[in-house]
């Protein structure tokens, strides 16, 4: 399926992943956070916060020391201030410049008590802990205050929405979100505010208006119009001429708007906000005027726009210049009824149980979550399909479809290329392209398996099967789900259209041959054809998609599905949810290891249980896609590695590794020795410069691919309170990844390369 856009080449930025050294980055700080468990790990934390601190100190002034010092502590007092049950896992903390609290979530069961607050008040717990605690977040200046907003429950948690203030004006969008638990305490914090007032504090930003609130109305009913009457404009009204007399502007209130509250680099200003309306009911915008120069810095619509599509006739022309011919729109804006073009009906019924689909799963009002047009024309002269950004007609997003790949799968996919580029703004140009299309393959395949359209039956579909008449006669076999555009009928070779995500190398690339199911693993591609191999590597997308929503055991590792087991559509949604929370979470340019990340993140943004957790784990794991973040690295005398044990469970020696070997152990040329409790040497890996050297020799036998206990073990390796490797007194070793001997460049694997 082909996704046309705009595409900028580059060459990604790559770190390599730093091994269990001494932190000396803030990204290897929390490392060893999480190789340092309970209280141990939070002092650690903090000395080399303070480390760090002190190198800078001399660019800071003494006031600014003297705030950061003092900042410091007040974390390091909030950590500590954590209690229930003992935790195998530390707190969860994510911190924005200048060392302020950006996030802290405590293990399950654990939280702080807020002093002097009715348990059973979630509002009166989050008002006492930032009383409490608001340094730890926010600069403490005096004019700077919080405004206790609702609170919604939801499985006996609650989530109480905390306004930030500047000396009683409302900051806009500027809060906390506080989780409070049933039992009082403050589980969680995820903190989106104004960190430094200092531009406020010093007076460099009046907070008295020069414009009137008169002259901000009449500058944003003028800023309407202008939106309104530019074609290139996302709104989606119907053509028509808005008049300065059509618009009236509601009674402004004066805020302060910080940018980057809202993902902007801007400076902060003071503005008046106003709702400008019409007599239309598609017609409603919030405008934001600076109170002292009259700009506009910031509008977005107040009206959730119901769908709106509109369907196209290309007459089998492969020009993509123009749309076609307009024969199909969703009333008001045009006539209700079938067409009598099948096609253009066709497309016009897929698009809406497209989008009803997203918006019933997501919430997603279109492309970009705004009521964007829906635009695609239909009988293209091309053996293909597409998403195009550029396209320069009257319809600037575009989907074009030719006449054998007008399929339910395939309209989703071009519909999901629509999202990635409008709504998270992914970039199509090496592993983030690969991604690009394998978000597209996910919801296109959900929405297939979700909808048959062959079903004469089925009052909500119509009877417009189209593909396949008898499926059983498919090449793939009578089992058709995963297998994206099976109802293709076209002339080329049918493995080179479809794409089995049940089993990525079943089907190929005319460049790349089978695709991927492991992140550079076989089959990975690594050449520039096709923006590096979009629609190849996405493969091992695809497979971890597979796994996460129907269970399968894969590469070792069996997996269970995210969701319930039945009915099917909860399944499916619980993927669909798992994804879509992590797609909103990546970086304009995201490779495999970003996703890996997000969706961990992900797990615990939608509460998912340690067990969950873990089993994500495992399935981003047998597709090489988790990385690792630590571990323990043996070096010789040299300087040079010669074994690697990192947290993914994964051992690499620079030589053999020998099991059920004699007693004593030669230990010689010196290394890592583990004893047992009698003193007897039943593990041991030589670190010499020698021959010898990266050999690791052990008593008892080795298991592979097995998540071990912990229990009674001698030396454990963990990730997030996870044993991953671990050696027994009888000198058995238990891996949950593999051992790679013989390596002769013991360096952190390929995988572990960070975009």
């Amino acid at each position: 399926m082909m996704k046309s856009t705009k595409h900028n080449h580059h060459d990604p930025f790559r770190v390599q992943a730093s091994a269990c050294s001494l932190p000396h980055r803030y990204s290897e700080i929390l490392q060893g956070f999480r190789a340092f468990r309970g209280f141990r790990g939070v002092v650690f934390l903090l000395a080399v916060i303070v480390a760090l601190w002190i190198s800078r100190a001399a660019a800071q002034t003494p006031e600014e020391q003297s705030a950061a010092v003092a900042r410091t502590q007040k974390v390091a007092a909030l950590l500590s201030s954590a209690q229930g049950p003992a935790a195998d896992t530390a707190p969860r903390i994510a911190k924005a410049n200048g060392g302020y609290l950006r996030h802290v979530g405590f293990p399950r069961g654990r939280g702080i008590e807020a002093i002097g607050a009715d348990p059973q008040n979630p509002r009166d717990v989050a008002e006492k802990f930032l009383g409490q605690w608001r340094d730890a977040f926010v600069n403490p200046s005096e004019k700077v205050n919080f405004a206790v907003g609702r609170a919604n429950t939801h499985r006996g948690r609650s989530y109480v929405r905390v306004q930030q203030k500047y000396g009683g004006l409302k900051i806009f969008d500027a809060d906390l979100n506080i989780q409070v638990g049933a039992d009082g305490r403050v589980q969680s914090v995820l903190c989106n505010v104004m960190r430094d007032t200092g531009v406020l504090d010093r007076g460099e930003l009046s907070t008295s208006p020069t414009l009137t609130a008169e002259a901000a109305q009449e500058t944003a009913r003028h800023a309407v119009v202008q939106l309104f009457s530019d074609t290139t404009s996302t709104a989606t009204l119907p053509a028509s001429t808005i008049t300065l007399q059509d618009l009236t502007a509601s009674p402004p209130e004066l805020l302060l708007f910080h940018p980057p509250v809202v993902g902007r680099n801007a400076p902060t200003r003071l503005v008046w906000s106003t709702a400008v309306h019409s007599d239309n009911p598609l017609l409603g915008e919030r405008v934001f005027v600076d109170a002292h120069t009259g700009e506009v810095p910031l509008h977005f619509s107040l009206i959730k726009y119901d769908r709106h599509r509109k369907i196209y006739d290309r007459e089998g022309s492969s020009d993509t210049s123009t749309p076609g011919t307009l024969v199909r729109e969703e009333p008001p804006w045009g006539q209700a009824g079938d067409s009598g073009n099948d096609p253009v009906d066709r497309a016009y019924y897929f698009f809406g149980d497209i989008y009803d689909q997203n918006w019933n799963w997501h919430g997603l009002d279109s492309y970009d979550n705004a009521g964007h047009l829906i635009a695609a024309s239909v009988k293209w002269g091309a053996e293909n399909a597409g998403w195009t950004d550029d396209y320069q007609g009257s319809v600037p997003k575009h989907i074009f479809i030719g006449t054998y790949f007008l399929l339910d799968d395939i309209s989703m996919h071009e519909y999901t290329h629509g999202v990635s580029d409008l709504y998270m703004e992914l970039e199509y140009s090496g592993e983030s392209a690969a991604l690009s299309e394998s978000f597209s393959d996910m919801w296109g395949e959900w929405f297939d398996q979700e909808h048959d359209y062959s079903n004469p039956n089925d009052p909500d579909d119509p009877d417009w099967f189209y593909g396949y008449t008898n499926k059983d006669t498919h090449p793939g076999g009578t089992n058709y789900d995963w297998l994206l555009a099976e109802d293709y009928e076209g002339t080329l070779p049918l493995e080179e259209v479809e794409r089995n995500m049940k089993n990525p190398p079943g089907c190929s690339t005319w460049y790349g041959g089978p695709l991927p199911d492991r992140y550079k693993g076989p089959n990975w591609y690594t050449g520039d054809i096709d923006s590096g191999g979009a629609h190849h590597n996405c493969g091992v997308g695809d497979k971890v998609c597979y796994l996460l929503t129907d269970g399968d055991t894969f590469n070792g590792f069996t997996i269970l599905p995210t969701g319930p087991s039945s009915p099917d559509t909860a399944r499916r949604e619980a993927a669909a949810d798992l994804f879509y929370e992590a797609r909103e979470a990546l970086n304009a340019y995201s490779g495999y290891l970003a996703l890996y990340l997000a969706l961990i993140q992900s797990a615990e943004n939608l509460d998912y249980t340690s067990s969950q957790i873990l089993n994500l784990e495992k399935a981003c794991q047998s597709v090489n896609i988790r990385n690792s973040s630590g571990g323990l690295t043996l070096k010789n005398g040299s300087d040079v590695k010669v074994a690697l044990l990192e947290d993914s469970g994964q051992l690499l020696l620079k030589k053999a590794l020998t099991t059920q070997a004699q007693s004593p152990i030669d230990t010689s040329g010196g290394g890592l020795i583990i004893r047992d409790t009698s003193g007897t040497v039943v593990a041991f890996i030589n670190a010499s410069t020698g021959e010898s050297g990266g050999q690791m020799t052990i008593l008892g036998s080795l298991t592979e691919n097995n998540l071990p206990e912990s229990s009674g073990k001698l030396f454990v390796v963990r990730y997030e309170g996870v044993p991953v490797i671990t050696l027994d007194a009888g000198g058995n070793l238990n891996i949950w990844r593999a051992a790679d001997p013989n390596n002769d460049a013991v360096e952190e694997p390929d995988y572990l390369e960070e975009q």
